[in-house]
């Protein structure tokens, strides 16, 4: 752990996404048209969709790092019947894709606000 993560928290670890993103088509199959959800953790984000009760189908969900963005596999939220993960299955696909496998098991985004933000 460096000493801006261990001073600032999570956000300051390059091997962690800094944000995460879901678009949403406004109008379907056109990509002209989105919005666009911000949270600082894949639960923030992905609690907020549910509750919407937005259909994980239409949703693109993306992980921003400091220097790249890539989307995040649906598989990593999305059930084989295209229902959302429950929360613990949401969990457990986030930290083998972001453990550190030398650090005991906890939430690396512990520190993160839960809040969400609509653009």
């Amino acid at each position: 752990m460096g000493f801006l993560e261990k001073n600032f928290g999570s956000k300051y670890n390059r091997r962690l996404p800094y944000t995460f993103e879901a678009r949403i088509n406004v109008l379907e199959d056109d990509e002209t048209l989105q919005t666009h959800l911000y949270a600082d953790s894949f639960c923030a984000l992905t609690n907020r969709l549910k509750k919407q009760l937005q259909d994980p189908k239409q949703v693109e969900i993306y992980e921003v790092f400091h220097d790249r963005e890539g989307k995040v596999p649906e598989e990593s939220y999305m059930s084989d019947e295209g229902r959302w993960e429950p929360r613990m299955k949401l969990c457990s696909s986030l930290c083998g894709r972001y453990r550190d496998p030398d650090v005991e098991p906890e939430c690396e985004f512990g520190d993160r606000e839960r809040d969400l933000v609509r653009f």
